[in-house]
């Protein structure tokens, strides 16, 4: 059984999603592998498989991590797809039921209202003009506590 946090950064820092990546890593009781693209900032304290791995090796890598940590998109996916057993959703304009499957675990902003149907590049700039408070608001601490308390659930 593979005991490592997998995680897929932002490939954009101008983009609305988490941008606590960077030092997630050191607050994790676990090995923590970056998975992604060569140009993919990488992660502070994390194993580099950025541009290493296959599309089979990926999938291998999503069923066999204890967790998976990951913005709302491809790789939530592809976990989902291989019942990869904890997955860790940080998300803000895209929460509610649309963006969910069974099991995942996510870990929503509050701050303001859903905004991912609201403008056509919601993605890459906040439509309400704040800054993208919404991914701010969710903290590397709460990342930590979610998957600590999803995996701890598990051995219960």
């Amino acid at each position: 059984e593979h005991r490592e946090l997998h995680s897929c950064p932002t490939r954009r820092s101008s983009d609305l999603s988490w941008q606590g990546w960077n030092g997630l890593a050191r607050l994790m009781d676990l090995p923590v592998i970056q998975i992604g693209l060569l140009h993919d900032p990488l992660i502070n304290g994390v194993i580099d498989m950025r541009g290493r791995t296959s599309i089979s090796q990926l999938c291998t890598l999503l069923a066999d991590a204890k967790a998976v940590v990951c913005p709302e998109g491809g790789i939530m996916h592809l976990a989902y797809a291989v019942n990869s057993p904890h997955v860790f959703v940080p998300r803000g304009p895209t929460r509610g039921k649309l963006f969910e499957y069974p099991g995942q675990h996510y870990i929503d902003s509050y701050i303001c209202d859903i905004c991912w149907s609201s403008a056509g590049e919601w993605y890459m700039d906040c439509p309400k003009g704040i800054d993208a408070a919404c991914m701010r608001a969710i903290t590397q601490a709460r990342v930590v506590y979610h998957v600590q308390e999803g995996l701890n659930a598990d051995m219960v």
